[in-house]
């Protein structure tokens, strides 16, 4: 919905996603669990999400201690690999564009 467009916009700002998961706060453990056979511990992050869900980090055990996932609740959640490993980037056609300056 548009006027999700500027919380949506913020997920995918890099440097605000990384600055919310390199606190050096005391976070709550919620437990433990595996992803992809990796040990993690899973982490209130202190956020919430628009429907007052917390937010949850599962960080690998293991070191290095990569967050592997984020949660978000009912809204979704979203993971991360292939850490340190190159990558190519490809731009989508432009009918697979959608511009969020458009919303208004």
């Amino acid at each position: 919905p548009p006027e999700e467009a500027e919380e949506f916009a913020s997920v995918c700002d890099l440097d605000d996603l990384l600055e919310a998961t390199n606190s050096t706060v005391a976070v709550e453990t919620l437990g433990t669990g595996s992803i992809d056979g990796q040990d993690v511990v899973k982490v209130d992050t202190g956020e919430t999400t628009s429907s007052g869900e917390p937010s949850v980090a599962s960080v690998a055990v293991g070191e290095p201690h990569y967050i592997l996932r984020l949660d978000g609740g009912s809204e979704g959640s979203f993971g991360f690999s292939a850490f340190d490993e190159p990558f190519t980037t490809k731009a989508p056609p432009p009918s697979d564009v959608f511009d969020l300056a458009g919303l208004g």
